[in-house]
């Protein structure tokens, strides 16, 4: 039976700092622009089994690494509030997230090494509700 390598990548957070600013283009609903720094960390887990057998053989092993990346977030929204009711809204967001690329290099050359670059820029929308109290 052959044995395999694995690579594995893990997102352990993101943290944004935003601001935003908008205007109400009736009396219930905003749009707004937003932006801030963006930070995130990733782990790369690279376990050697099936390359550190191939010649010349060296002792399978696992190795992982962690780096921090930093960036930026834009994005825009709008929010709207029910007839019914002051203290309830609902909005609709989407934000870019632009990160720096780093390079994760595990392993050794004395053993075996793999160097990956990840990208970790990604984007999201979010829909839900705000409770006024």
């Amino acid at each position: 039976m052959a044995s395999w390598d694995t690579l594995r990548f893990r997102n352990n957070f993101n943290l944004d700092l935003t601001g935003r600013i908008g205007a109400y283009f009736s009396p219930r609903t905003a749009v707004y622009a937003l932006g801030g720094l963006a930070i995130s960390s990733v782990n790369f887990r690279y376990d050697c089994a099936g390359f550190c057998a191939v010649q010349p053989a060296t002792p399978a092993f696992s190795a992982e690494t962690t780096m921090m990346t930093y960036g930026g977030v834009i994005g825009a929204g709008l929010e709207t509030q029910l007839p019914t009711s002051a203290n309830t809204a609902f909005y609709i967001e989407y934000r870019a997230y632009l990160l720096q690329p780093v390079t994760l290099d595990v392993g050794s050359i004395a053993t075996r090494s793999t160097s990956q670059q990840v990208d970790l820029s990604h984007q999201t929308v979010i829909a839900g509700a705000r409770l006024r109290f």
